[in-house]
C-alpha cells in the first residue's frame, strides 16, 4: 500500500482572511496585522470591514468610504 499525499491549493483571496482554509492554519500565519487603541492586534483584512474586531471600534476609525452621522458616530 502506498501513502498518497494530496496537495490542496486555495485561492489567494483566502490567505490571511481569518479562516483556516488549509486545516493547519498555515494560510493564516505571517499575516499583516494592525494595532488597536486598546493594545490588541487584528488582521489587516479586519480593518474597516464594518465589524468591531478590536473590541473598542478603533479598527473602524479613519476609514475611507465612511459616513459620519450627525450624532458624532
Amino acid at each position: 500500500m502506498v501513502n498518497a499525499v494530496f496537495l490542496r491549493c486555495i485561492h489567494q483571496n483566502d490567505v490571511c482572511d481569518g479562516v483556516d482554509d488549509c486545516g493547519d492554519d498555515s494560510d493564516e500565519r505571517n499575516c499583516s496585522t494592525v494595532a488597536c487603541s486598546n493594545g490588541n492586534r487584528v488582521l489587516e483584512v479586519e480593518r474597516c470591514d464594518g465589524v468591531d474586531s478590536c473590541g473598542d471600534s478603533s479598527d473602524e476609525c479613519n476609514c475611507t468610504d465612511t459616513f459620519h452621522c450627525k450624532n458624532g458616530r
